[in-house]
């Protein structure tokens, strides 16, 4: 029986030992509790969009992005701690791990495919099973690979069928495979904060630009600074840390043997992502000033009662008073105001439309009789 071939294979014949089972189901109830908190997000955001008709509809499409993207980083930050686990654990238990998930979801990308199908030969090749390894290198589609992927690729199998022959020169072969490619590092708590910081800038650009103006709603100035504050820094740093490591990777993979064209190609990378870095200088800078011109005023607490704060601004221009019951959004009291005023009036209309009504039916009805007696009398002459 091929275990990589999943028509053949048959899970419940495989001998999982206790360590890999319980492990796999810890990773699958993290992902299922990150579906579900995904699941909450998206419908906090339908119930602010069509309940408390706080946010538009600009407001409602960024929350639901910064939903996905808060979903899709702490998938991949699980994802890179399943593998850093998987790593560590012996050569056995790690083989059958990623066995484990790579039997468990039926569609998945051709690079975590070969991913997992190169890591579970190179696991074999260590455990001196060699058939295993070439099993699982024939299940690998060769049609869109890169360079490296084929290189590694070729490197296994020749590890593998040298293997059955001639063990000395399959321990050499191991040891220069090892060498040449390089150990990848996990970072999971990187990502998983990373993703948090992503979705909340895109939570805030939403809340910021998407509020429904209509209805008076607005940032308070403590949350709208802080949260600016934060974003504008947050996004300098991780840009400039972005631009660092792509100008390492290229210069490491771009390597010129001549001197004066390798010092054209610094000259040039270093242009190139000062322009870059200077175009993210400016976009921030723009989005900085734009919001922080909407969270402009100063708060001052007047009064409250069992439902709301109510909030004196002091403007530039004077001052207006506001509602509030949480720290975040703040509704202006005119605004109340004039839906107030609204909804009286219409009630008034309605009750004006009803009487109305009834003095018609009444009148017609009156008619009706007054007309049956001329009737009746016209018949008794």
């Amino acid at each position: 029986m091929n275990i990589y071939d999943r028509k053949e294979f048959d899970r419940k014949l495989y001998p999982w030992t206790d360590t890999v089972l319980k492990k796999s189901k810890r990773f699958t109830y993290f992902g299922r509790l990150n579906l579900f908190l995904f699941l909450i997000n998206v419908s906090f955001v339908i119930y602010l969009k069509e309940v408390l008709k706080i946010i538009d509809f600009l407001g409602y499409m960024i929350l639901l992005i910064a939903a996905m993207s808060l979903y899709v980083g702490w998938n991949y930050a699980l994802l890179e701690r399943r593998w850093k686990v998987t790593v560590k654990l012996p050569s056995q238990e790690s083989h059958d791990m990623m066995l484990l998930y790579y039997h468990g979801r039926r569609r998945k990308s051709r690079i975590v495919k070969l991913f997992l199908l190169a890591n579970m030969a190179w696991t074999d090749i260590k455990l001196e099973k060699y058939s295993f390894a070439l099993q699982a290198l024939g299940q690998i589609e060769t049609k869109k690979m890169t360079v490296p992927q084929k290189y590694e690729y070729e490197s296994l199998k020749e590890i593998a069928t040298v293997g059955e022959t001639d063990a000395e020169k399959t321990k050499e072969l191991m040891e220069i495979f090892s060498k040449k490619i390089p150990k990848r590092k996990y970072h999971p708590i990187r990502i998983f904060l990373l993703s948090l910081f992503v979705a909340y800038s895109i939570g805030f650009f939403g809340l910021s630009h998407g509020l429904n103006v209509s209805k008076g709603y607005e940032l308070r100035q403590i949350f709208g600074t802080v949260s600016l504050c934060a974003v504008s820094i947050g996004w300098l740093i991780f840009g400039t840390w972005g631009l660092i490591w792509l100008y390492r990777k290229r210069g490491l993979v771009k390597e010129v043997q001549e001197k004066e064209k390798k010092t054209k190609g610094k000259v040039i990378r270093l242009i190139k992502y000062g322009l870059i870095f200077i175009i993210l200088v400016i976009f921030v800078g723009i989005n900085f000033l734009i919001t922080g011109l909407q969270i402009d005023g100063k708060e001052t607490t007047k009064s409250k009662d069992s439902k709301y704060t109510y909030l004196e601004v002091e403007w530039a221009y004077g001052q207006e008073m506001y509602r509030t019951n949480n720290p975040i959004i703040r509704q202006n009291m005119s605004n109340v105001l004039a839906e107030s005023v609204r909804g009286l009036k219409d009630n008034e209309w309605n009750k004006q439309s009803g009487n109305t009504e009834d003095i018609t039916i009444e009148d017609s009805e009156t008619k009706q009789e007054t007309d049956q007696n001329e009737l009746g009398t016209d018949q008794n002459e």
